[in-house]
């Protein structure tokens, strides 16, 4: 079955795009750490729509909790992926969500590797399958 990867897969975007590559006939693994959790309290957790996709495509969208910066997290995520015979992914979708309020300014510094490390390791995963370049 043809998979799809959606990284912040619990929040607003992600999980309308996971209910979309679901209809269209897809896996689906999401990557989410609940970031929103850590940063505003457990009252803005995308832990229960993870929860909610979850009951919602029992067959069809699995979830990990993983830090879409940890580079061997990554590897393994997309690993579990292409090792099932006749898997094979499709797309990758990288969402993520920009910090606000009062705590901006604290976590701006964490942009970059926030963004642009995941896009990097992701796309690199996707291309070879087999591992990562040495750096990012």
């Amino acid at each position: 079955m043809p998979t799809a990867i959606v990284t912040g897969s619990g929040g607003l975007i992600g999980s309308e795009s996971v209910a979309r590559f679901v209809e269209l006939g897809l896996d689906v693994l999401g990557l989410e750490n609940d970031m929103r959790a850590s940063f505003f309290g457990l009252d803005a957790s995308t832990g229960r729509t993870t929860d909610s996709l979850l009951a919602r495509y029992p067959e069809a969208f699995r979830s990990l909790a993983i830090d879409i910066r940890d580079r061997e997290a990554v590897e393994r995520a997309h690993l579990t992926v292409v090792s099932r015979p006749g898997d094979d992914e499709q797309a990758v979708l990288h969402l993520r969500a920009e910090p606000g309020g009062d705590r901006l300014g604290e976590l701006a510094l964490g942009s970059v590797g926030a963004d642009g490390a995941p896009v990097h390791l992701n796309l690199h995963a996707l291309r070879d399958g087999d591992g990562f370049p040495a750096d990012p």
